[in-house]
C-alpha cells in the first residue's frame, strides 16, 4: 500500500493532483487508513499509470475516466496501443531530428539546405503514417492513382500552404471539442463544420464531389482506425459529431443546386 506522499514520490505527481485525483472519482484510494489516510494498491498505481499514458497524449481528464471506467476497458490493449503509438512517435521523433541535424550542419556553413528540404521532414513523416495506418482503405475506396496524387500533394506544399492546413487541422479538432459539450448542435453549425472540413480536404484532393466527400466520412465510422483519429483527438463521438456535420453539408450543396 502507498499512501499519498509514497505515491506522490513514485510518481512525480504532487499530493495535491493525487488528491484532485480522487475529488473527480478519477483515482480513488483502495482504502483508508484508521487514521483516515488515503492508501493505494497495485491496482491503483496501474491505473494512474494509464490516466498518465492518457493525459501524455493529451486527453482531458473526463475523457480519460470514461476510457478507464467503461466496462469493455482492455488493459492490455490499450498498453499494446500505448506502445504502438510510442514507436510512431519515435520514428517520427527520429525524422525531425534527422532534420534539425542538417539544419545545424547549414547553419554551421557546411552545407546548404533549400527551403523545401527543411519542411521535407515533417511532410514525410505525415504521408509514411496516413499510409501506414489508412492506405490500404483509402485505396481500396478510391484506387492507388487517388492516393498516391494526395501524397504528392502533400509533398510539394509550399510552406505556407502546410502550414494553413495544419492550423486548419487543429481548428476542425477544437471545433469538435466544443460541440461535443453541447446537448444540441444546429445544422448551421454542422454545416459550417462540413465545409471546413470539405476546405481542409482541398489541400490534398485535386477534385471535389459530394459523394466523394460523403464515402469517406463513412468510413470514419467504418474503420476503428479511422474513427480513433478523431475521437482520440476531439473526444469520444467525434468521428460521427464530423460524418453528420458533412451530410448536412452535402446535403445542402444538393439542395442549393440549379434545377
Amino acid at each position: 500500500m502507498y499512501t499519498v506522499k509514497e505515491l506522490g514520490d513514485l510518481t512525480g505527481l504532487s499530493s495535491r493532483t493525487l488528491r484532485y485525483y480522487d475529488s473527480i472519482n478519477l483515482l480513488s484510494p483502495a482504502e483508508l487508513s484508521e487514521s483516515g489516510y488515503r492508501l493505494y494498491d497495485k491496482r491503483s498505481v496501474d491505473r494512474l499509470q494509464q490516466i498518465l499514458f492518457y493525459r501524455e497524449r493529451g486527453l482531458p481528464l473526463k475523457e480519460i475516466k470514461r476510457i478507464l471506467d467503461d466496462p469493455s476497458f482492455d488493459e492490455i490493449k490499450a498498453l499494446q496501443k500505448h506502445r504502438r503509438q510510442l514507436i510512431e512517435e519515435q520514428k517520427k521523433l527520429s525524422q525531425l531530428i534527422s532534420t534539425l541535424e542538417k539544419t545545424l550542419i547549414e547553419k554551421k556553413g557546411t552545407i546548404t539546405m533549400s527551403d523545401k528540404e527543411k519542411f521535407e521532414g515533417f511532410k514525410k513523416v505525415m504521408v509514411d503514417e496516413n499510409s501506414r495506418i489508412y492506405g490500404e482503405e483509402v485505396e481500396a475506396a478510391y484506387g492507388s492513382e487517388k492516393l498516391n496524387k494526395a501524397n504528392k500533394q502533400i509533398l510539394k506544399m509550399s510552406e505556407k500552404d502546410f502550414d494553413k492546413w495544419k492550423i486548419l487541422e487543429k481548428y476542425i479538432i477544437s471545433t469538435l471539442k466544443n460541440l461535443l459539450e453541447r446537448d444540441v448542435i444546429s445544422d448551421e453549425e454542422k454545416s459550417t463544420l462540413g465545409g471546413m472540413h470539405r476546405e481542409w480536404l482541398s489541400f490534398t484532393w485535386d477534385t471535389y464531389s459530394t459523394a466523394m466527400h460523403e464515402g469517406l466520412v463513412e468510413m470514419y465510422l467504418a474503420d476503428d482506425r479511422f474513427k480513433a483519429y478523431y475521437d482520440d483527438r476531439a473526444g469520444n463521438g467525434a468521428a460521427e459529431v464530423l460524418v453528420n456535420a458533412v451530410k448536412v453539408y452535402t446535403k445542402e450543396l444538393h439542395e442549393n443546386q440549379p434545377k
